[in-house]
């Protein structure tokens, strides 16, 4: 089974995706400035996260720490550069952890075992 039909995986990437875009909503309707991101930030954020699940069901050996770490860190610059992009108004606290709950649980499913946050070393969100 692809890692991206984890049902762990689908059920934390549609709670970022519907977190997202329920704050977007929420600041068209209630907030002059807006949420700082669009649709299509949303659309970015999904293809970022859509490109990590296969590089981790590419051709990463189970447990090859060394390409699950470049993997990672591919990922979160390039949320960095999205969240940058949204003047670092797109990922909060919530989606923080959304994100990083996707990423760990990729990194378990491709054999990788650990109880730190691999993503602080690269991460700016």
């Amino acid at each position: 089974m692809k890692i991206a039909d984890n049902a762990d995986i689908v059920r934390l990437r549609g709670e970022l995706v519907e977190s997202l875009t329920d704050h977007l909503i929420s600041c068209a309707i209630h907030s002059e400035s807006g949420a700082g991101y669009t649709h299509a930030s949303i659309v970015r954020c999904s293809a970022i996260v859509d490109a990590f699940l296969a590089a981790l069901d590419g051709d990463i050996p189970a447990g090859d720490q060394e390409s699950i770490l470049r993997a990672v860190k591919q990922t979160v610059t390039a949320l960095n550069t999205l969240n940058n992009d949204a003047d670092g108004g797109m990922i909060d606290l919530d989606q923080r952890e959304q994100l990083c709950g996707i990423i760990h649980c990729g990194m378990h499913l491709c054999g990788m075992e650990t109880d730190d946050d691999v993503t602080q070393a690269w991460r700016e969100w």
